[in-house]
């Protein structure tokens, strides 16, 4: 350029041309990518995971849903049993007997709890047949001859069995507690009362993916655990969750129990559902850091080759030394390296 205009000075032509040349050279190139990559290893070893490089983030950067089992939102021991009012005539022990064996069978968060109550009596439990769950109610199931329903007020309506006037229950769930109806041949025979309780690592990561743009699906046969009742635990917005119907929460049950085939691992947890929620999170947050750092790098690659330009043609190239040329890569360096680190993975 600077030939064209002054075509006899080809030294001082040369000399923006090394200018140009060297402002221009992307020195955070490689470090760009690598150090949002090393502050996610970081994060991975602390909660107990490890995320496989680039591949990785760039695979799960575009998560937006998670799809967990209720389980994975209320391991054991996060629900308690806070009392049972009984009913009927039928004897208590063998309508807990045949209501555990069905939740062991079923699984689901209860499945814990009714397990913690006859913990004496599990080689024992009568074979279970035919469970179903009935969206949004609960579950049911043929135990010993006898059909359990286990569930909330809407399924025992729903097959006839008489119930308490809805006062008794308003009193009883006070404080955030819930309602679940067991009832053994029609006839009612218990109302547990219980506290689901949300781990504060869950709430945390929960949190900080609706904060990234992720939804979270889950796939429950609990009556409680619902869309409402998990975003109000968990301090989410309600439009951020969704519990799956039975009928799609069946098609997530087969793909579960397929067996995996052989492939590249990209992330790997210790088995908790919080580490799996923390690690994609912190792809999908990395992914955008790398993104800015890259931006960064070239629009300061772009404004020295302009600066140098322009000095060349306002007859200012004393200006530049080499000094203002490291300094102004210094700054870059600062800039590229400090921007993304204040959004943490």
């Amino acid at each position: 350029m600077l030939l064209f205009i002054q075509p006899h000075n080809v030294s001082r032509a040369w000399t923006a041309f090394a200018a140009a040349t060297c402002i221009s050279v992307p020195i955070m190139n490689m470090l760009s990518v690598n150090l949002p990559l090393s502050r996610i290893s970081r994060v991975a070893a602390q909660c107990g995971g490890m995320v496989i490089g680039f591949p990785a983030v760039q695979y799960f950067a575009d998560t937006n849903a998670v799809l967990v089992d209720a389980q994975d939102l209320f391991p054991k021991g996060s629900i308690i049993l806070n009392g049972i009012k009984t009913f009927g005539s039928m004897q208590m022990d063998d309508a807990i007997v045949d209501s555990a064996a069905l939740m062991h069978a079923a699984g689901g968060p209860l499945s814990s709890l009714f397990g913690q109550i006859i913990r004496s009596r599990q080689e024992a439990m009568p074979k279970v047949e035919n469970i179903q769950y009935e969206d949004g109610m609960g579950i049911s199931g043929w135990v010993g001859g006898r059909r359990v329903f286990i569930g909330n007020r809407r399924l025992m309506v729903h097959h006839n069995v008489t119930l308490p006037d809805e006062s008794i229950e308003t009193r009883y769930v006070q404080g955030g507690k819930q309602i679940a109806y067991l009832a053994v041949s029609g006839e009612l025979v218990a109302m547990f009362i219980v506290t689901y309780r949300a781990d504060r690592h869950r709430t945390v990561e929960l949190q900080r993916m609706e904060d990234n743009g992720i939804s979270l699906i889950v796939r429950s046969n609990d009556a409680n655990v619902t869309a409402p009742f998990i975003a109000a635990l968990f301090g989410l917005d309600a439009h951020t969750v969704r519990v799956l119907p039975e009928r799609l929460g069946q098609v997530y049950e087969s793909i579960e129990k397929q067996p995996e085939k052989a492939t590249n691992a990209l992330i790997g947890t210790n088995g908790r559902p919080s580490t799996m929620m923390r690690l994609i999170t912190a792809c999908v947050r990395q992914r955008a850091n790398i993104s800015i750092a890259v931006v960064l790098q070239n629009v300061g690659a772009i404004l020295g080759f302009v600066l140098v330009a322009f000095l060349c043609c306002q007859q200012g190239m004393q200006q530049i030394s080499t000094l203002n040329m490291v300094l102004y890569e210094l700054f870059w360096v600062l800039v590229i390296w400090l921007v993304p680190k204040l959004r943490k993975p």
